[in-house]
């Protein structure tokens, strides 16, 4: 090989090292993309932190955990949780409680009138009760008092699974089981008509409910008092088995 050709050949290999530098692959591209990319995408949970509750947490700082034994249990465990940053590890917040589901179990399925909680992982954002929020002594969250005439629609339609003026159930029950309720987003975005609707946190008794999740009064108002529209509060709702 002369010495022009050798020349010429270094200077390739320097040339193609310097390209892999300044020109990184697909994969390191990916790695280094920006804030703004990554944040068009639902944050995934953060790998290495183990999570003490089945389920998907996403980006929330606090989640409400329901866990049921099978998919036909009509009880359940209500956990409440809390981390410091998507990375940092779980905390338990007080004890424990059992709460009742569907009359029919639960589901990953819903649909209209089953009889059953659906299983998934949902935003909390809202709730209602009896009692008005005079300087958020209620709630942080977004609360409506109830008033007359305020219902819940169900029927297929425009409105479905949405806040009706004029249907009067939940004012019905404002002083037993919608006395404090908070509304799991299930079906809120992206409606699908007859999937299911109106499932809700609310006050329960002894017994299962139409597919809600059913706490006892004081188990709702310490979640209420508790629950901070920041932490991008969410219900995971899952079974062991």
């Amino acid at each position: 090989m002369n010495r022009a050709l050798r020349s010429t050949l270094v200077a390739g290999v320097a040339l193609a090292a310097l390209g892999w530098l300044v020109y990184p692959t697909a994969a390191q591209s990916a790695a280094k993309a920006p804030p703004a990319v990554a944040a068009r995408h639902r944050p995934a949970p953060h790998v290495g932190v183990r999570q003490p509750f089945p389920g998907h947490a996403w980006d929330a700082l606090q989640v409400v955990s329901v866990v049921a034994a099978t998919t036909h249990s009509t009880t359940a465990t209500l956990t409440r949780w809390h981390r410091a940053a998507v990375s940092a590890p779980w905390h338990r917040v007080g004890q424990p409680h059992i709460v009742h589901v569907g009359s029919a179990g639960l589901t990953a399925h819903d649909r209209e009138g089953s009889g059953k909680t659906p299983i998934g992982s949902f935003t909390l954002s809202k709730a209602f009760g009896r009692d008005p929020n005079v300087s958020q002594t209620v709630t942080r969250m977004h609360y409506r008092q109830l008033q007359v005439g305020d219902g819940w629609s169900s029927q297929a339609g425009r409105v479905y699974n949405t806040f009706e003026r004029n249907t009067g159930e939940l004012y019905a029950g404002r002083d037993t089981w919608a006395h404090y309720a908070i509304l799991i987003d299930y079906n809120v975005r992206r409606i699908r008509q007859g999937a299911g609707s109106g499932f809700f946190l609310h006050v329960g008794s002894s017994s299962p409910t139409a597919g809600c999740v059913g706490a006892p009064l004081a188990t709702v108002r310490g979640l209420l008092q508790w629950l901070d529209p920041r932490a991008r509060p969410r219900i995971v709702i899952s079974t062991r088995r």
